[in-house]
């Protein structure tokens, strides 16, 4: 058996209130707890509750390790693991699971409280209660005890390890202690007032930092210079830190290959870990708080990461038979890179005699150097070599082409056209070479017997599929071809995009049909939007007609405020064709008036052989921007003129242009046709022979009538615009101009 160990930090402050002696003095003494605990935190002011079953049987404590006292004390502990700190004859205090530092007692999460008493009196009804003295919240409440030592059974208080923690709690969290109330009767009462667990046990792990660097030959171990550990409690909150070298870690396998390695503290890390520690250990064993043990255990990684590549080019250098440089090149790469350079000679040069295409190469150094030769090429000249087959008669039947470069030579097969054979001695085949002007090969062709002269009709059929114009090809069975399309006036095809018709000449005189419709039937919509109100022009009266117009505007603004900017555009179409001319767009505010000024665009027209035949800008007095884009036609159609007539019409040039705000005048020439009010079509009656070529100038003052003198909403004057319009119209009819001589 042991000898009985000494109570450990007894001190004695009392204060008795209505109780025996016996238990006055057993309880009299003040005991002071310190530890340093790692726990779930426990609010202080929350109540355990006490099960008198469990937490105060004495199966809750071990009293096999106690003995009746020999000395001063009531009981004594027979083994280190039973701490007596304080005792009297009467009574003696144990805890379990502590340590003795310097004197001060080191409480765990597993410690637990015991006080025996050895009285005369009965205590089978006494009870304990324990608040926190900051804010007597009561922390736990209990009978006493029975206990059994040395075979003798004795009354005992007993705390759990849940109330050493209550009591580190309120240490921790308000500077508070824990009291111990005991009621033995009614009258019987007493207190212990200074109850204080400073210091719990806990444990501190170091973490270990991760080191990246990059292989240089070294050992890893090398790598690991100037870093930090990192000290966390159980809650993994950072308490300190330690500085680490190289000497201070192990590295598990040490070497220089570019890997991860682990290590772990050597013994002068582990010092280092426990010096930090030591410090923050001896504030808590002066102030109260957790007392540290280290876990040094914790493994960290170094990561050697492979040396970038040192960097190298190649240098091409592409020269000529004379040495000269006329193309460079460059390869990029890593020292100890091989590969293989396919050369491409530049325009006008070859691969020199000798010199291979694809050269290998190793990059040795940062800089490397290849030279390609080359040579001098001369550079291909196009041309072509042009075939007439020509009949009898001398007459051109068809022709072909050869086309290639200056030099090269050929042999030509003949391709006789349809209806035709070679003509006698006339070889199938032609040797030729070609130069930069090459005369033409003439192919003798005559006729054959077997072709028969046919006539294919070509039939316009508008919607109702009634016949309104018939054109006829002439030829010879299995003549074939493309017929341009000449529309009937007063009407456009139905796909515009059929210009040409293709045929092939044969005896059945099946005609060919070409969909056509009304230009009528089917106009380009000019919307004006108005409530339900749709029509091909803006209608409106000639009396009033502004003011009509611009009531209707203005009621259509409600969508859109006045100021917003609208646009109208004007479409000039092929009446014939259904094709789009050209285009206008003008832009002005809502509500504004549109000044028209077609001038310039039907001149261009008429220069072509245009007349008009509708112009939806004339049909009303003013016109105003809407809340919607509109759209308004001129429709014009081509004159076919005779050789007699002022120039050939050419096709029109589709122009997309917004009107400008300066206008020049210009001549008006080849104005061969126009319309009158009731809508018929005439041609200009010459009684002179005119030089249909050369240009009318009008004079100063009539081409300032024809000029236009601006266009949107804030032309002061409108009406010169209209009446430059109504003599373009009058051009094709008078020569009121003055003729250049």
């Amino acid at each position: 058996m042991n000898s009985p160990s000494k109570p450990t930090n007894q001190r004695s402050s009392a204060a008795f209130y209505g109780v025996g002696t016996a238990l006055g003095v057993i309880v009299a003494t003040t005991m002071f707890f310190s530890n340093n605990f790692s726990f779930s935190t426990v609010i202080a002011s929350t109540t355990i509750q006490n099960d008198n079953e469990n937490q105060n049987s004495s199966d809750q404590f071990d009293t096999s390790k106690i003995e009746l006292g020999t000395g001063d004390y009531a009981f004594q502990s027979t083994d280190d693991s039973v701490v007596q700190i304080n005792g009297n004859s009467s009574n003696s205090s144990f805890v379990t699971n502590v340590k003795n530092v310097n004197g001060s007692v080191i409480y765990s999460e597993s410690s637990q409280f015991i006080s025996i008493y050895n009285t005369g009196e009965d205590l089978s009804g006494a009870t304990y209660t324990i608040t926190n003295t900051s804010n007597s919240a009561v922390i736990t409440s209990g009978r006493f005890t029975q206990v059994n030592v040395g075979g003798n059974s004795y009354y005992a208080l007993c705390l759990p390890s849940s109330v050493i923690q209550a009591g580190f709690d309120a240490a921790q969290t308000s500077q508070g202690k824990l009291h111990i109330n005991i009621t033995n009767g009614s009258t019987k009462t007493s207190y212990l007032t200074t109850l204080n667990i400073k210091t719990m046990s806990s444990t501190a792990s170091i973490q270990l930092p991760t080191v990246a660097d990059t292989e240089d030959d070294q050992k890893a171990s090398t790598h690991f210079k100037d870093q930090t550990g990192t000290i966390i409690d159980a809650n993994n909150q950072k308490i300190g830190s330690v500085f680490l070298g190289s000497s201070d870690i192990t590295v598990a396998q040490d070497g220089t290959d570019p890997k991860e390695y682990t290590y772990s503290l050597s013994n002068s890390g582990v010092e280092k870990v426990n010096t930090a520690l030591n410090t923050i250990n001896q504030k808590a064993l002066t102030s109260g708080g957790l007392y540290y043990t280290a876990d040094t255990s914790d493994t960290g990684k170094i990561s050697l990461t492979p040396a970038a590549p040192a960097k190298a080019t190649l240098a091409i250098k592409y020269v000529d038979d004379q040495g000269k440089t006329v193309k460079t090149d460059t390869v990029s790469g890593n020292i100890g890179d091989k590969g293989s350079y396919a050369a491409k000679a530049p325009t006008g040069y070859a691969l020199a005699d000798g010199q291979s295409q694809a050269s290998s190469y190793t990059l040795a150094n940062s800089t490397n150097q290849l030279t390609i030769k080359l040579k001098k090429v001369v550079q291909p000249q196009a041309t072509s070599l042009t075939i007439n087959y020509t009949n009898t008669n001398g007459v051109l039947v068809k022709t072909d082409t050869v086309k290639g470069n200056v030099g090269e030579q050929g042999t030509y097969t003949t391709s006789t056209p349809n209806g035709y054979d070679l003509a006698k001695g006339q070889n199938k085949t032609v040797p030729y070479t070609l130069s930069s002007s090459n005369k033409p090969i003439n192919i003798q062709v005559n006729q054959t017997s077997n072709k028969k002269p046919v006539t294919q009709k070509i039939d316009y059929v508008d919607e109702n599929g009634k016949t309104i114009k018939t054109d006829t090809i002439n030829g010879l069975t299995g003549d074939s071809g493309s017929y341009n399309l000449v529309v009937p006036s007063g009407y456009r095809l139905v796909n515009n995009n059929q210009t040409h018709i293709a045929y092939t000449l044969t005896t059945s005189g099946t005609p060919l049909s070409v969909a056509i419709e009304s230009i009528t039937t089917k106009s380009s919509v000019v919307n004006n939007n108005r409530d339900h109100l749709t029509t091909a022009f803006p209608i409106i009266p000639s009396h009033g007609a502004a003011n009509s117009q611009k009531q209707l505007t203005e009621s259509n603004t409600t969508m859109r405020s006045k100021g917003h900017l609208s646009t109208a555009t004007i479409m000039y179409v092929d009446g014939a064709t259904g094709r789009t001319l050209g285009t206008e767009i003008l832009t002005g505010k809502i509500g504004e008036r549109i000044i028209f000024d077609t001038y310039k665009q039907i001149v261009s027209l008429q220069r072509e052989g245009y007349y008009i035949v509708r112009d939806d800008t004339m049909r009303f007095t003013a016109a105003y921007f809407t809340n919607v884009p509109i759209t308004y036609q001129v429709v014009l159609e081509q004159q076919r003129l005779t050789k007699d007539d002022a120039g050939v019409g050419q096709t029109p040039r589709t122009s997309d242009t917004t009107r400008k705000h300066t206008k020049q005048s210009e001549p008006i020439t080849n104005a061969s046709s126009h319309h009158n009010h009731d809508g018929h079509k005439r041609r200009t009656n010459r009684t002179k022979k005119q030089d249909h070529n050369e240009p009318v100038i009008f004079d100063k003052e009539i081409d300032a009538i024809l000029a236009s003198s601006g266009r949107g909403g804030g032309n002061d004057e409108p009406d010169i615009s209209e009446l430059g319009k109504f003599f373009i119209s009058l051009s094709g009819t008078i020569n009121f101009g003055i003729r250049n001589n």
